[in-house]
């Protein structure tokens, strides 16, 4: 039976507020967290056990990203 990986987890959120200046205008304003929780996603083991890291978790999987956040503003008119 081969080895099976920890399950993947990320919480992404988002906020923002739009205010409007006047008519025909609008301002938005927003954040953006990646991996709320700050969950390490780790790769499959290895499952070859003449490896020293057998079963062992030694890196994260490919795209798995620590919390990152972002602002940005938009002008729509």
């Amino acid at each position: 039976m081969p080895a099976r990986g920890p399950k993947f987890f990320e919480l992404d959120t988002r906020i923002g507020y739009r205010i409007t200046p006047r008519a025909g205008m609008t301002i938005d304003v927003f954040g953006e967290i990646f991996n709320l929780t700050n969950h390490v996603n780790y790769a499959i083991p290895s499952g070859d056990q003449s490896n020293s890291a057998f079963l062992r978790y030694t890196s994260s999987l490919a795209g798995a990203v620590p919390r990152t956040g972002q602002l940005g503003v938009r002008l729509g008119f």
